[in-house]
């Protein structure tokens, strides 16, 4: 048995020429106690990790070839406590009693330099069941005309910011073995977003907007999310009208509930209900429900 083991403070630079990647690693820890190596007698490998703590201050990385062009991130940490593992020549079994992880300040360039992506926070307990991310943030580094270069056809594109997004109920275990993601609730509030869109361009005939229900039905692996709620909802739509003028809506301290999102029941009803202000003068309140197969709505 290896009772205690310490790596702290170290740095490193990971540098691919071939793939043209850069990776920088400041002040990385990392730490286990009370590691036991045992093999059964169909030499089967047993490991025991009493806890394991991996942590860095400072992360940032480029590329040219991926997706991303450049990532940057502060105060990562990953803890396991009392994981148990069983390895044979094709299988790795493990369970662990709880993990914890989050990151700070992470920013997030991508790789054609459209659009900058930001977070404040990530939270993620396994025992508690819950992710937390604060202050999100998706906006485009140039100008809504020369991400409209890019398409043919009318398109609709979203910007915007989060400021806390909350998942409970978080089933782990079964997201982890089974594939399948089930969560109680999604709770989103101070969302700030931007909707543009260009009617001068022709429209795709050929393509047709789906419900959300049907969306959803169209995931492969098992999905079930109880109820989402967003308060605090702003939103400004815009749009450029065929003769080249400006229109804007606002749509101001909105709310919202969806529930029973899921491929599992296609006979239940999905249900939303929504309220908000137009250009901060009159309320409106909807209540609507989605079959999710077949299609369907019922006001």
């Amino acid at each position: 048995m290896l009772r205690e083991f310490e790596l702290v403070n170290a740095q490193f630079r990971l540098i691919n020429s071939l793939k043209n990647r850069d990776f920088t690693v400041d002040n990385f820890n990392l730490s286990f106690k009370e590691l036991d190596i045992d093999y059964t007698e169909e030499e089967d490998e047993l490991y025991f990790l009493r806890e394991l703590e991996i942590s860095l201050d400072k992360f940032s990385g480029s590329t040219k070839e991926d997706a991303l062009q450049q990532v940057n991130f502060s105060d990562f940490r990953i803890k396991f406590d009392s994981v148990d593992a069983r390895k044979n020549l094709d299988t790795l079994i493990f369970n662990f009693q709880n993990f914890t992880s989050g990151v700070h300040d992470l920013d997030i360039q991508t790789r054609d330099s459209l659009f900058h992506i930001t977070m404040s926070s990530f939270d993620l307990s396994y025992r508690d069941q819950t992710i937390q991310l604060e202050e999100m943030s998706f906006k485009p580094n140039v100008s809504n005309a020369e991400i409209q270069r890019n398409y043919r056809f009318q398109h609709t594109q979203f910007s915007g910011t989060v400021g806390l997004i909350n998942f409970s109920g978080v089933n782990f275990d079964s997201l982890i073995y089974a594939n399948s993601l089930f969560i109680e609730e999604v709770s989103l509030d101070s969302i700030s977003a931007l909707i543009y869109k260009d009617n001068t361009k022709a429209k795709d005939l050929n393509h047709f907007p789906k419900y959300l229900g049907q969306l959803v039905n169209e995931i492969k692996d098992p999905v079930r999310i109880k109820t989402v709620k967003a308060t605090q909802v702003n939103v400004i739509n815009e749009e450029r009208k065929p003769d080249g003028s400006l229109a804007r809506v606002h749509v101001n301290n909105g709310t919202l509930e969806a529930k029973n999102i899921t491929n599992l029941a296609p006979d239940e009803l999905l249900t939303i209900q929504a309220g908000a202000f137009f250009s901060r003068k009159s309320r409106i309140q909807p209540e609507s429900g989605f079959q999710l197969f077949p299609a369907a709505i019922c006001l």
